[in-house]
């Protein structure tokens, strides 16, 4: 298990990201992308990628933002996740890599 200060450290990049992505997707994925850097494998990882995706495709990098849901879909098949990136790409024909 995470030292709780650690889950709290990951959950606040994650919040900060999750409170500029509407309006600033740019400085969402650097707080995204310390968060990646600082906790590659941890209990947040999922929802940190989805967010990922998120900005990517609100940046208008959508070939990057498939990449990195193919990626996603690959780590958490049949998931929620996979759900959500559905909806975010807006057609399950995007699940070609």
């Amino acid at each position: 298990l995470a030292e709780p200060s650690q889950l709290w450290r990951a959950t606040q990049l994650l919040e900060r990201a999750r409170g500029l992505i509407a309006h600033d997707a740019r400085r969402a994925l650097v707080s995204l992308d310390a968060h990646r850097r600082e906790f590659p494998h941890g209990a947040l990882e999922l929802e940190r990628e989805l967010m990922t995706v998120d900005a990517l495709l609100r940046l208008g990098q959508r070939q990057q933002a498939r990449l990195r849901a193919t990626q996603l879909r690959a780590k958490a098949p049949g998931s929620i996740y996979e759900q959500r990136l559905t909806r975010l790409l807006g057609d399950d024909t995007e699940r070609q890599p």
